[in-house]
């Protein structure tokens, strides 16, 4: 489920298991939010896919009460994310989610329970994250990843059974 421009105080709710489209439409994504501000994305039951849900260039997003379990690819060229925030700023919150069973399964790409690049102000509240491995070369499965961004808070969160922790 591709969403973008997305109004603010839409609230995204659905149960999503098997999809692992490769077209570069939608990367086998569980839910997309892109260029939107003010959503939240509660309640959801997403698995089976390479990506549960991607927020790219969106603020204000709320990632709540959601089962991100079972993510894996067998693709050279893609990762696999239970929750990818990409550009993304001003307030983004993860909140009691349970991500689990995040498995990157070829040579040389990685698995994230949570992946924050480019992403400042973001907040990650009381999750439960574990079982992230890559079974590839690399070996690299980590709980919480962070990359090029700033002021973002770690609080509660039971992080477990990775490859790497965060």
């Amino acid at each position: 489920m591709i969403f973008d421009d997305v109004p603010g105080g839409s609230v995204v709710t659905s149960t999503i298991s098997n999809f692992m489209d490769s077209s570069a439409s939608d990367q086998g994504v569980g839910i997309c939010i892109n260029n939107s501000t003010d959503v939240v994305i509660d309640q959801n039951v997403i698995s089976n896919t390479e990506t549960g849900v991607l927020v790219n260039d969106s603020d204000a997003t709320q990632i709540q009460h959601n089962t991100i379990q079972d993510i894996s690819n067998n693709k050279w060229n893609t990762n696999t994310v239970g929750v990818d925030i990409q550009n993304s700023s001003n307030g983004t919150v993860v909140e009691d989610n349970k991500i689990s069973g995040i498995k990157a399964k070829s040579w040389f790409m990685q698995a994230y329970g949570v992946r924050i690049n480019k992403s400042d102000n973001t907040v990650l509240n009381n999750n439960s994250i574990e079982d992230i491995h890559d079974d590839g070369l690399l070996k690299d499965g980590y709980g919480v990843y962070i990359n090029d961004s700033s002021d973002v808070t770690l609080n509660a969160n039971d992080i477990k059974n990775n490859d790497k922790g965060s």
